[in-house]
């Protein structure tokens, strides 16, 4: 008499023939193990014990064996069948030779035109930050107000989606403050006449921003992202005048002061020295800011010549970033509030869905498709992150009368940076969190190896800092509802 068949989960039968993923990464640490399927990006943690369920599948095995194995191991029927269930879900195993994901499809994005544009008003600038690629000298190619009108007009009334955000920076965008200023008012109200949600954004040095450009900005209903390195003696190690002088005092001075009087502003500190993560993070919570945004310093500009980068630079970042997450998650769970630090909140993002919305962790990235920028003479460019022989890579045309999608679309430089895909770099093709980071900046790829077709320099430290983050997850869940704020 056959032996009975034992139930299972619907949809997975118990004469199903179970096989498992063929290019499972897994990473084992005391009585579990990280698992993760770099096609579909889906991982999870698992005892080794229920791990163990899967080893008669690395050939072809029923369903019903498997749990018929498991059972005589000690493993309750109905968990078995709930675990390979779980596996099938997430991708980790094949049912009758069928993957749970059609991973042909999802990373396939439909058609877009961005909804992020940069207006690079001035690449001169009254600091000389020794990681900047901005050109130093407050005088130096300002754009004219009739461009930066035309390029605002155009991109409110020829970007199809009923939002937008424009960004103002530079060098230093309030070496041209009035013209800005102008230019938003006027904008406003092609937005309106365009029925258009538009919101305003700015990125500063901060030594510019007195209390009656932030009162002014304040009413127009911009957003400021003040440069702001954290505490003084880190500041101005890396962000003086010209002159060699500090400017921490002026513009933590002026951070406060716009701040009290009602400005949407938020800092952004550049980090050079990777132990210092949590000492600025720590420094902006004590003074009461929640939003902060964190840049890592690249091989780029000035610091070719003023920094150093040793080799082992990518996974010291991610030690020292993951000591801030650290700090930051105990921090929330003792003050009971939320943390918004970008761009960890976005890797969490990433890590709980297969959205891809942040035009820097997607392949391929959102260059021309996410973001427009354009240059102080009328150039559009497909990224904001470009420096002075990098540049042409990222020339999509000029101001002019052909609209702004037919540029992006008739643009060979448009169609060439599309082809950088995961797929399609040697290294991030063969790498399990390829469709994590998307491959990372594209732009810091070009400047460091000369092609767009290689991986982040950093990669390394996405490596890292991810895979911690996934057993930080599976650990304490609460980590991706106190930092995972968007």
């Amino acid at each position: 008499m056959p032996a009975a068949r034992t139930p299972v989960e619907p949809g997975l039968a118990a004469h199903a023939v179970v096989t498992r993923e063929a290019m499972l990464y897994l990473s084992r640490r005391g009585e579990h193990v990280l698992v993760v399927e770099p096609r579909s990006a889906s991982w999870g943690v698992f005892s080794q014990p229920s791990w163990r369920l899967l080893g008669g599948a690395d050939r072809p095995t029923s369903v019903d064996a498997l749990v018929r194995a498991a059972s005589a191991g000690g493993v309750a029927p109905s968990d078995a069948r709930a675990l390979l269930a779980r596996m099938y879900q997430q991708g980790f195993i094949r049912v009758d030779g069928r993957p749970f994901h059609d991973t042909r499809a999802m990373w396939e994005r439909p058609p877009e035109l961005p909804s992020f544009v940069s207006i690079h008003v001035a690449q001169g600038c009254n600091l000389r930050c020794s990681y900047c690629y901005a050109d130093a000298g407050a005088e130096l190619d300002r754009m004219p107000i009739a461009t930066m009108h035309a390029a605002v007009g155009k991109a409110i009334r020829e970007l199809p989606g009923p939002s937008l955000t424009i960004d103002f920076l530079g060098g230093e965008p309030f070496l041209l403050f009035d013209d800005i200023v102008e230019v938003i008012r006027a904008g406003r109200q092609v937005a309106d006449d365009c029925g258009k949600a538009v919101a305003w954004i700015m990125q500063t040095n901060g030594t510019l921003l007195s209390r009656e450009r932030a009162r002014l900005l304040t009413d127009l209903g911009v957003g400021v992202g003040v440069s702001l390195d954290g505490p003084r003696h880190l500041h101005d190690r890396y962000r003086p005048r010209a002159g060699g002088s500090g400017s921490f005092d002026e513009v933590f001075a002026n951070l406060l002061a716009a701040r009290e009087i009602g400005l949407r502003v938020s800092p952004l500190a550049v980090v050079h020295e990777p132990h210092t993560y949590r000492e600025i993070l720590e420094f902006f919570v004590g003074h009461g800011f929640h939003h902060v945004r964190f840049n890592y310093t690249s091989r780029l500009g000035r610091a070719r010549d003023m920094l150093e980068f040793p080799p082992d630079r990518a996974e010291s970042f991610a030690r020292g970033f993951l000591d801030m997450v650290e700090w930051a998650h105990d921090w929330c769970l003792r003050e009971k509030k939320l943390l918004q630090i970008n761009d960890l909140n976005q890797m969490i993002a990433v890590l709980l869905t297969r959205n891809r919305d942040y035009m820097c962790m997607r392949s391929s990235c959102g260059a021309g498709d996410a973001i427009l920028s354009f240059g102080t003479k009328g150039e559009i460019y497909a990224c904001e992150e470009f420096e002075r022989n990098t540049k042409s890579t990222f020339l999509l045309g000029q101001l002019g009368a052909r609209t702004l999608p037919d540029v992006v679309r008739e643009s060979p430089n448009y169609a060439l940076l599309k082809q950088r895909r995961v797929e399609n770099i040697p290294r991030c093709s063969r790498c399990h969190l390829r469709h994590f980071c998307g491959g990372g900046c594209t732009h810091k790829a070009l400047a460091y190896y000369g092609t767009t077709m290689r991986e982040d320099p950093m990669c390394r430290y996405y490596q890292v800092v991810f895979e911690e983050l996934m057993w930080k997850i599976w650990r304490d869940r609460r980590l991706a509802e106190n930092l995972g704020v968007t």
